[in-house]
């Protein structure tokens, strides 16, 4: 894996000439991981190159995130966004509609819902969120002996669920997310993207710091420019690496740049 700033030199043909599809993750991606979704702010700087890169001709700009689609509107609050929620079950965006689940899988996500927060009711820094699609058990703030027990009490109640595949178990940095048995994941909603907007014509581009973003770096593999946010690892389908949300700014603002060398287009950013 190789870090992507000391190596742009390979790809700046085609990030300055390509028609590009750039599909970025939200938390640990945009923004710097916190410990509650709530207080994971999109950088000014950030949405103001966000800003500029949705008016430049040839360059479609989606973001994929576990977050809720009312969610990730509200927070990163950028027009011209193609957003994709729930990990590719909620998408805004002409000519691809949303998934649909069951009253059962909801009534028995509620039911879920109850029971955890009773087990985990004494267990401190635990968050239970209840999304459209999901239910998202969040341990970032508790005590490695917590989180230790919070992830045996989820598999504990959610065990016999899972076996009669009536729901299904998605982990990531410090969450567990209860998920319907057909639930999309970013890979899925990266190839509905990329068809609808000729994934023959484009060079797709995906930014993601978590395991729920293998998906779609496995499904880019050879085809796109895959890149991970954090050290480089070996494990990891990704192609090339950045340090942190930094370095996702920095290299954002090169495509930025690169597309108004070459274009001669006017923007009003002042991030820096």
């Amino acid at each position: 894996m190789k870090n992507l700033l000391l190596n742009i030199a390979e790809w700046r043909e085609r990030l300055e000439h390509d028609p590009l599809a750039v599909f970025l993750d939200y938390d640990g991606t945009l923004s710097a991981i916190a410990p509650t979704p709530s207080e994971a702010k999109l950088p000014f700087a950030t949405q103001e190159i966000l800003k500029a890169l949705v008016k430049i001709k040839n360059v479609k700009v989606g973001i994929i995130s576990g977050r809720s689609l009312s969610d990730l509107r509200k927070t990163v609050q950028v027009s011209g966004l193609t957003f994709v929620g729930s990990h590719g079950m909620e998408i805004q965006s002409e000519g691809i509609a949303s998934k649909r689940v069951s009253n059962q899988y909801m009534q028995e996500l509620r039911e879920l819902r109850c029971r955890l927060k009773g087990e985990v009711r004494d267990l401190s820094g635990i968050l239970l969120e209840l999304k459209p699609f999901s239910l998202a058990i969040h341990y970032r703030k508790a005590s490695s002996g917590d989180e230790k027990r919070v992830k045996r009490i989820v598999l504990d109640i959610c065990n016999d669920a899972v076996h009669q595949g009536s729901i299904s178990i998605m982990s990531g940095k410090k969450v567990i997310e209860i998920m319907p048995p057909t639930a999309m994941d970013k890979g899925q909603a990266v190839e509905k993207l990329l068809k609808l907007w000729g994934r023959k014509k484009v060079l797709p581009v995906f930014i993601g710091d978590d395991r729920t973003d293998e998906a779609a770096f496995e499904v880019l593999q050879d085809r796109g420019l895959t890149i991970r946010v954090g050290e480089s690892d070996a494990h990891s389908h990704a192609a090339y690496y950045l340090d942190s949300v930094d370095d996702v700014r920095t290299f954002l603002r090169m495509i930025l740049c690169f597309r108004i060398s070459r274009e001669g287009v006017s923007h009003d950013s002042d991030a820096e």
